[in-house]
């Protein structure tokens, strides 16, 4: 039996509801990448959130049915589209680039008296 991802939420209780909401109604939903929701919220965007999934056959009613509540699927988190920004990406990366190879006091202001200081004395 192959599953078909109705709906992806970024909040498990919302997902929670809709899975329950569908079996109220005799669908067979499942809950994919609940556990790290559950763990750890925070991670949800990045993870790519909980998708909620029903078997092939009963993909349209479930469609159907969380059109006629409606429904609606939550929009891309501001920070999926904030890293996908190509130029953004590209700033980030040379600014990586340019300071993993330098060597610590190059980055690193010295604190404490210089070695210029102490050949003085």
């Amino acid at each position: 039996m192959s599953l078909r991802t109705v709906t992806i939420s970024y909040s498990l209780p919302e997902a929670t509801v809709l899975v329950s909401m569908l079996r109220c109604y005799g669908l067979n939903p499942s809950l994919h990448s609940s556990a790290h929701g559950a763990m750890k919220p925070n991670l949800l965007v990045g993870l790519g959130g909980i998708s909620v999934e029903l078997p092939h056959q009963e993909l349209e009613q479930a469609k159907a049915l969380l059109t006629e509540t409606s429904w609606e699927p939550p929009q891309t988190p501001e920070s999926a589209a904030f890293w996908s920004n190509p130029a953004l990406n590209l700033a980030l990366l040379a600014v990586i680039v340019v300071m993993i190879p330098l060597p610590y006091p190059v980055w690193r202001p010295r604190i404490g008296p210089s070695s210029e200081d102490q050949a003085d004395r």
